[in-house]
């Protein structure tokens, strides 16, 4: 982005005789409201509605052909009721989308997606994917596999993170190629004494797991690509925008309920130069700096600064900024 507009483009003396004004001009006003994070909630799946969440979107998925998953919506809880304990070598679950892939000879299932999925999980921007589930039961052949487990990949596939829930404990599994899916770093966690809602923050190279509003693990994102295993297995490690719910193994089981998956985005708000999802003096304050030359190293603009959208800041982009101050509009 241009850091000038025309009517701002001065001698060094008109410059600064702007620059004075246009400060003035901000201390007077008296009204600023704190920076505010406005954000959006996609609702990916409701149990209130009373069906499962292949009916809502999501692509149920399970193999080998023929298995014994049980699936069904139990109405005395109001969950969705998701099992593969009859079987450890059977896995099944929940994919926000799926490419076309080979089930046998001459079988084909086509690829899919949910139709409310977000199209960018921006890590940069943050955003938070809740779930709320419970763990009935849960079983696993060694320290590595989860009988449920939760991927997110952000934008960006190599950014993600694969969570497994135990009956005591829910942890990460590691990234790279040496220590591909070891167990990393866990806490401890009865996840079968009751319904949790769950809240996965991912932001920058980082996630946060809280659960019921109290945060209990986070770590880095990971880089699960260097898995190799066949379609769709290895889907959603090379995939970005990705959210899967289940059980992704042949070595572990479990018996859950999950009630609803939710995704949370920021907002942009015009006139948000600073990137704090809110508008108020300072980004006036950046704004005017910008224009009078001033060193910012460091710092990086964000587009909605650019509130006319002619891919410069200028004057007006305060004026605008001043307005939605006093106005209360930000």
């Amino acid at each position: 982005m241009k850091n000038g507009k025309n009517d701002c483009r001065l001698s060094e003396y008109g410059k600064e005789r702007r620059y004075g004004f246009c400060f003035t001009l901000l201390m007077v006003v008296f009204l600023m409201l704190p920076s505010s994070a406005p954000a959006e909630t996609i609702t990916l799946y409701d149990s209130t509605s009373g069906s499962l969440p292949g009916a809502q979107g999501w692509v149920f998925a399970a193999l080998p052909l023929p298995n014994s998953v049980a699936q069904n919506f139990d109405a005395d809880t109001g969950a969705a009721h998701l099992d593969t304990t009859t079987k450890t070598g059977d896995s099944a679950g929940y994919f926000s989308s799926i490419p076309e892939y080979e089930l046998g000879p001459g079988m084909t299932s086509p690829a899919r997606s949910h139709p409310d999925m977000p199209d960018n999980l921006d890590r940069a921007a943050g955003f938070v994917v809740s779930f709320e589930v419970r763990i009935d039961s849960e079983a696993h052949n060694y320290e590595h596999r989860a009988g449920f487990s939760v991927i997110v990949t952000s934008d960006d596939f190599a950014k993600a993170i694969e969570l497994g829930f135990w009956e005591g404990e829910i942890w990460a599994q590691e990234g790279g190629t040496e220590n591909l899916f070891t167990h990393a770093e866990g806490v401890a966690r009865d996840t079968r004494s009751q319904m949790t809602l769950y809240a996965l923050k991912v932001e920058g190279d980082t996630y946060e797991l809280s659960a019921d509003g109290t945060p209990i693990l986070s770590g880095p994102l990971r880089d699960y690509s260097a898995f190799s295993g066949a379609p769709p297995l290895n889907y959603p490690y090379q995939t970005p925008n990705f959210i899967f719910l289940g059980d992704d193994t042949s070595s572990a089981s479990a018996a859950i309920r999950l009630k609803s998956v939710r995704v949370t985005l920021p907002v942009t708000v015009p006139g948000d130069a600073d990137g704090s999802r809110g508008v108020d003096l300072r980004d006036a304050i950046l704004i005017l700096k910008i224009l009078a030359g001033s060193e910012i190293s460091g710092t990086e603009i964000e587009l909605s600064a650019d509130v006319d959208g002619d891919g410069m800041l200028g004057i007006a982009d305060v004026v605008y900024i001043l307005r939605a101050i006093g106005q209360g509009t930000n």
